[in-house]
């Protein structure tokens, strides 16, 4: 598990934060190990098995997208077509990789206080 635990982290973060903000990734990097392997799987099965561009049309509301440029978990593409999908949808993209509320909580929040005034 610990080598699949640095490849997730590996997903979930910029080399730039793995360096810099270790303390932070050690609190995920033991989430990851004290998840039961079936769980963290089935996790992830969800995630890809889910298709919203059928369902998303029918939200008529303001919706803010927050998408990492250098994702590889849910690529930027996806959260384009989702944005091109929804009429009244915002698309912020962070230069991160995918938990870009971690990575730059700051900016994270601002965007979101922005998004709900």
């Amino acid at each position: 598990m610990v080598a699949v635990a640095q490849g997730f982290l590996e997903s979930w973060f910029s080399v730039e934060f793995i360096k810099t903000q270790p303390e932070t990734v050690e609190i995920f990097r033991a989430m990851l190990l004290t998840t039961p392997p079936h769980g963290l799987a089935g996790s992830f099965a969800a995630v890809r098995d889910t298709d919203l561009r059928r369902t998303a049309p029918l939200i008529n509301l303001p919706v803010l997208i927050i998408a990492g440029q250098y994702d590889t978990v849910t690529a930027l593409s996806h959260s384009e077509a989702l944005a091109a999908l929804l009429p009244q949808a915002q698309l912020k993209v962070f230069p991160v990789v995918h938990l870009s509320n971690i990575e730059r909580p700051s900016e994270f929040m601002q965007w979101v206080r922005e998004f709900l005034r």
